[in-house]
């Protein structure tokens, strides 16, 4: 009986390691509780080599049951797909016309080259022959045409990519095997080949959109074929041998679940009830602790701050949280504006831009909206703002109307 490895991924994806993943020869019943043992970080081969070190214990016939983080809300519709989170899942059924390395450079997929055509107005994709959906439809020019004008809104004005796609003038179909991409007049299209390699750039089976239950089932040219869906809680999918290049497709079936929790996938990784999980960095030490084999490496992941401009807390005169209330920048000192836009225009970009480093609480408490502080000048001063902050008697609660003074 193979060995049955067990790894905790560390910010890299499904596809990284789907060829270093053996299973057992019965196709995954065993559990391989001696995995933990017998594999460690140190035993595990490096990422570069990973895959060749596996290839000659790796069971073709084995289940591959991977724990991720994040479901597809959506459906496995791509072009509803809000979240980059979503590839993991929909990059098994769907294949891209653009892939992309390890190193951030794109590749051919469905589209076996390219080229900047008409005075760099238009990309010119050349497509690749002999391809066919899982659904038995051909591949064609055609079929690239409507699902990219449905990605880019055209046809499907609820579009989640759609702005991926905004340069997009036009997509023209040459031949059979030629479709060329319009960009909109100034509009630059240097971008699109590495667009073309995410949630954009998954071609649909024609027929397959016209299913009403196409979110559920799907209908691409991927890898695997879906044979159990349900949102928030697992995909199931098997291998499907029309795909063009089936050396890459490795495991029998693929099992993924879908848990938020980090601590209840990294259990499930110690108990055998999955073979991969993705894990938070700063659990690396506990499951190399365990013994458990670790994979790390560079994501083009990235997280933003969203500030809700529509909330009048927010938008006033710059946008910093709080500042109406006149809540000044820390480490604002005498020479600071102390004008409500001024501190605004300061707090924002000390706080939300600009290189950073993780905080615990996620956002600053000084961020978080307070109740004003309603401030008495001293004896011998007109104005509270014009005396110095010691002397000041603030609440800050504030008073009673009736009342101009603290008890």
């Amino acid at each position: 009986m193979k060995k049955r490895w067990r790894i905790a991924l560390v910010g890299v994806s499904l596809a990284l390691v789907a060829a270093a993943c053996g299973g057992s020869s019965d196709g995954g019943s065993d559990t391989g509780s001696d995995a933990a043992s017998d594999v460690s970080a140190g035993a595990l081969p490096k990422a570069t080599s990973t895959s060749a070190a596996a290839e000659e214990s790796f069971d073709e016939n084995a289940t591959l049951r991977f724990a991720y983080r994040v479901s597809p809300t959506t459906g496995l519709d791509p072009a509803k797909a809000s979240s980059s989170f979503d590839m993991t899942t929909l990059a098994l059924v769907y294949d891209r016309l653009v892939h992309v390395n390890n190193a951030g450079d794109p590749e051919p997929g469905l589209a076996e080259s390219w080229s900047f055509v008409d005075g760099d107005t238009a990309l010119e994709l050349k497509l690749r022959p002999d391809v066919v959906f899982q659904d038995g439809e051909p591949f064609t020019a055609d079929a690239v045409k409507i699902s990219l004008d449905r990605n880019r809104g055209a046809t499907f004005e609820q579009s989640a990519v759609k702005s991926d796609l905004a340069m997009v003038e036009s997509v023209e179909v040459v031949d059979p095997l030629t479709v060329k991409l319009v960009f909109k007049a100034g509009v630059p299209g240097g971008p699109l080949p590495l667009v073309l390699s995410d949630r954009a750039g998954m071609i649909a089976s024609p027929k397959a959109l016209q299913r009403p239950d196409f979110d559920q089932v799907g209908g691409g040219a991927g890898m695997y074929k879906p044979v159990e869906f349900i949102v928030a809680n697992k995909l199931v999918a098997e291998r499907w041998d029309g795909y063009w290049a089936p050396e890459t497709v490795k495991a029998a079936r693929v099992e993924l679940t879908f848990n938020p929790d980090s601590n209840t996938r990294l259990n499930g990784l110690r108990s055998g009830q999955f073979d991969i999980v993705e894990i938070d960095p700063a659990q690396r030490a506990e499951a190399d602790s365990a013994g458990l084999a670790t994979i790390g490496g560079k994501s083009l992941l990235f997280y933003h701050l969203h500030l809700n401009r529509a909330d009048p807390q927010v938008a006033n005169e710059g946008g910093a949280p709080g500042a109406q209330h006149g809540h000044r920048p820390r480490g604002a000192g005498a020479g600071h504006d102390r004008r409500r836009g001024g501190a605004r225009r300061a707090a924002v970009p000390s706080r939300a831009t600009g290189p950073t480093t993780p905080t615990s609480p996620p956002i600053p408490t000084s961020m978080i909206p307070r109740a004003p502080r309603r401030c008495w000048p001293p004896p011998g001063c007109r104005r509270a703002t014009s005396c110095p902050p010691s002397s000041r008697r603030c609440r800050s609660t504030p008073r009673s109307p009736r009342s101009s003074k603290p008890s």
